[in-house]
């Protein structure tokens, strides 16, 4: 599989955003649980995370009505974003 580098979260100062709200889907399982911890529009949490998926060239979550279920891609992006923002707010 093919993983993006970290320049994915580096788009255009929108890189922290992008990363804690797919962060924020992650951890929760879903876009209403994770725009209400982050105090976000759904829709405005759904771009965010559209964009870093788009910008990563590959499916990051699969989405159903239950929820979302983060890809082996996802998982190992969520990783990468996790030490990304530790080391930023270092």
């Amino acid at each position: 599989m093919t993983l993006p580098n970290a320049r994915v979260y580096a788009d255009r100062g929108h890189g922290p955003r992008r990363s804690r709200a797919f962060i924020a889907v992650v951890e929760t399982g879903s876009f209403l649980s994770a725009a209400t911890s982050l105090n976000v529009a759904r829709a405005t949490l759904r771009r965010r995370v559209d964009a870093l998926e788009a910008r990563a060239g590959v499916p990051l979550l699969e989405r159903s009505a239950r929820g979302v279920v983060v890809t082996e891609a996802g998982a190992l992006l969520a990783t990468r974003g996790r030490h990304v923002l530790q080391e930023a707010s270092s």
